[in-house]
């Protein structure tokens, strides 16, 4: 008991020395261990470098680029999105009620509008100028402009003329034959370069325009007498007459501009 007490004593008085060793065996502890973790290490390490250098070499399998080659080579065509009919992502199947009461599917979009908007029949609408009689010491033509827009411009107008005379259609240039029955009375018009001849029972006659009969069959219309810059409605569309000829018809479309050609039907 005394030689215990002895050793506390001891402790007591020098505690701080004590835990100086205590701390310097731990450290040392762990040093040891650390070396012996990082011996090991390197063991492994030059363990598997000497792996590696004794394995022979093979040489890396060639990379196939094929998928991408194709992929590059897609990127040079631009590409086209088509959502016209009959592509039905953007342009669902129309069905339409006929006037017959009939329900007509719109596949390819000719089935109804312009496409099968017939063109019957065209007449050429004249300017004319012909001769009337002798009045006084001038002649009277007669002109008619069929190619007007109002209908009461279209009647037949008289027209006094003398030579050297000028009004809105002509100037008298020259009269041919005995003056109180002439055989030929020389004009030059306002609306064209060359000078033309009226003589009695043979009038000048000019193309102006066209005047056409249209018939659309999805509806049972008829469209007649249609002039130049005239709406037609139908298919639920307004469609104006841009540009008319004996043989073809030009629509362009109220909503968007869109132009459309109709050929006339050939007997």
């Amino acid at each position: 008991m005394d030689q215990l007490r002895t050793l506390l004593d001891l402790a007591r008085q020098h505690y701080e020395k004590l835990i100086v060793v205590l701390a310097l065996l731990g450290l040392a502890t762990t040093v040891w261990i650390l070396n012996e973790v990082r011996r090991r290490e390197v063991e492994k390490i030059n363990h598997y470098l000497t792996g590696i250098d004794r394995s022979p070499n093979k040489p890396l399998p060639p990379l196939d680029m094929t998928p991408h080659e194709a992929a590059l080579k897609l990127t040079e065509k631009p590409l086209s999105l088509d959502f016209s009919l009959p592509h039905n992502l953007f342009n669902p199947v129309k069905w339409q009620l006929q006037r017959d009461g009939q329900v007509l599917k719109i596949e390819t979009g000719t089935e109804v509008g312009p496409p099968v908007l017939e063109f019957l029949e065209a007449r050429p609408l004249h300017f004319i100028i012909a001769y009337d009689r002798v009045t006084g010491s001038g002649y009277t033509l007669v002109v008619t402009r069929e190619n007007v827009e109002t209908p009461r411009q279209r009647a037949r107008i008289r027209t006094q003329a003398m030579v050297g005379l000028t009004n809105e259609f002509y100037t008298l240039l020259d009269v041919k034959g005995d003056p109180k029955q002439p055989t030929e009375l020389v004009l030059q018009l306002k609306s064209q370069p060359d000078p033309v001849s009226v003589a009695p029972g043979k009038p000048f006659k000019r193309v102006d325009g066209y005047e056409a009969d249209f018939k659309y069959p999805p509806e049972g219309r008829s469209f007649s007498n249609m002039r130049l810059q005239m709406t037609m409605r139908f298919a639920g569309e307004d469609y104006k007459i841009v540009s008319l000829s004996a043989d073809e018809a030009v629509l362009s479309a109220s909503s968007n501009n869109k132009t459309y050609t109709v050929r006339r039907k050939q007997p």
